[in-house]
């Protein structure tokens, strides 16, 4: 598995990754998926090609260096399979690692869509089987189901507010109009 970093000079030539295997400094990397994509886009074949790397890269780096790349897109992946800008990388054990995984998956996948690869030419082609291959089971999704009660309590809230706002409002009218009529008299 090779790992790069185009931002950093001073790293050393190489290292050894948790699996033993010889991790390597990229000095002058290869164009990524994102500057190669004119290339690929629309060919089904070099799209399938390029997505089952992607995968399987996603899968190593899950399952034998134990990391979540946590913030992947098509502009961290070299055309020859090397993942990177991998400094923000985090230990799979890590609390909100899988959602920082799915959300890697939900990147790839909208990457690979947009370029047009047709969904239908392989079955681990959207995020929850992305997530089921790298992992071995399935993604609960608790940012979402967090996000969905957060939104529905804060309407709630909202509506809540407008009723009281609203009824307030009725009480006001309604002496002012008490007033009014008792001036008036």
């Amino acid at each position: 598995m090779r790992f790069g970093s185009a931002t950093s000079n001073n790293l050393q030539d190489w290292w050894k990754d948790q699996s033993g295997d010889t991790v390597q400094y990229l000095e002058d990397p290869l164009p990524t998926l994102e500057e190669d994509i004119h290339r690929i886009r629309n060919n089904q074949e070099s799209l399938q090609e390029s997505f089952d790397m992607v995968l399987k890269m996603m899968v190593e780096l899950y399952n034998k260096a134990g990391l979540v790349h946590g913030a992947l897109t098509a502009a961290d992946i070299l055309t020859d399979g090397c993942l990177i800008d991998v400094a923000q990388a985090m230990d799979k054990n890590l609390p909100g690692a899988f959602d920082f995984l799915y959300k890697d998956c939900i990147s790839i996948f909208e990457f690979f869509k947009s370029s047009g690869l047709n969904e239908s030419m392989d079955t681990n082609m959207d995020p929850e089987r992305m997530f089921r291959n790298i992992t071995g089971s399935d993604y609960e999704h608790p940012i979402e189901t967090r996000n969905i009660q957060l939104d529905l309590d804060m309407e709630t809230r909202i509506i809540e507010r407008k009723s009281e706002r609203s009824r307030l409002n009725r009480i006001n009218h309604l002496a002012t109009r008490q007033l009014n009529s008792n001036e008036a008299a």
